[in-house]
């Protein structure tokens, strides 16, 4: 998700840790959506044998509608759709994303699609279980729970969910969890845990949370009142996302008006 946006942050880390590497150029790497999360990428990667590729770039769109622009009903368009033409039941569930349909469904706010879904992922797995499965049934009962404001739930979930895999994966959705039930000190203390917990690789996890923890939190701060702690979250999220598409621009407005608003329109670094 959006991990292009990434590149600058991870050379920075590589030359703090790593003093004389030498880092790739960034057009080296595909940029935008040229290459990554397109049609075409999809169709090749279907020639190469992986037939689950269109099913699952339907899923990381739909994904996106959800988190990124609250768009329910147009994410669970593209769900519906796509399983029509790309039927589920016809991948082999090592190719089948059953976790990331399950997800955006929830999302979009479709709680008994997503479990619809988790149903058939649970009998199909029955034949060809995989050692993650517990980690992947704890996230997807977790979002279905969540969906359906299931707050106690979704937070227990989520956190059995990391407490069995990758420590970080599901952090950004129990904070989540607790901001949507009124807990801003609950949130805002998972989402700080989620920005400094060490881990081997948080490429996957920061590219599409990182950026909306630092504006969340921003939010939650400058609620209770925290000047220099919301606007250091403002402006975290400022420097990652000034050059996001012009879609998720509005949010970069906003944080630029929220700073200037608690600077007296003095601050220089926006």
């Amino acid at each position: 998700w959006q991990a292009h946006r990434m590149l600058p942050l991870v050379r920075g880390w590589l030359e703090r840790d790593f003093p004389g590497v030498e880092v790739l150029p960034f057009d080296a790497f595909p940029h935008e959506n040229t290459v990554i999360g397109t049609d075409a990428t999809a169709d090749l990667v279907a020639q190469s044998g992986r037939k689950g590729a269109p099913l699952s770039l339907a899923a990381y769109q739909a994904l996106q509608t959800a988190f990124y622009f609250a768009d329910g009903a147009r994410a669970a368009r593209l769900l519906d759709e796509a399983l029509r033409t790309n039927p589920i039941g016809q991948l082999s569930i090592s190719e089948a994303p059953y976790a990331e349909i399950v997800s955006a469904y929830a999302l979009a706010g479709q709680p008994d699609k997503a479990r619809s879904m988790m149903v058939q992922w649970h009998t199909r797995r029955a034949a060809e279980p995989a050692i993650e499965d517990s980690i992947r049934a704890h996230a997807m009962v977790g979002q279905i729970a969540l969906a359906e404001r299931r707050f106690a739930d979704a937070q227990r979930e989520f956190r059995a969910a990391d407490s069995r895999g990758c420590p970080i994966c599901n952090m950004p959705m129990l904070g989540r969890a607790y901001d949507v039930a009124g807990t801003p000190d609950s949130a805002i203390a998972v989402f700080e845990r989620f920005l400094v917990t060490p881990t081997m690789d948080r490429s996957a996890v920061d590219g599409p949370f990182r950026p909306v923890v630092h504006k969340r939190l921003g939010e939650l701060y400058e609620a209770k009142g925290q000047r220099e702690k919301a606007l250091e979250h403002y402006r975290a999220f400022l420097d990652l996302w000034k050059d996001a598409d012009p879609e998720l621009q509005p949010r970069v407005t906003d944080a630029r008006q929220r700073v200037a608003a608690l600077t007296s329109g003095t601050d220089v670094r926006r």
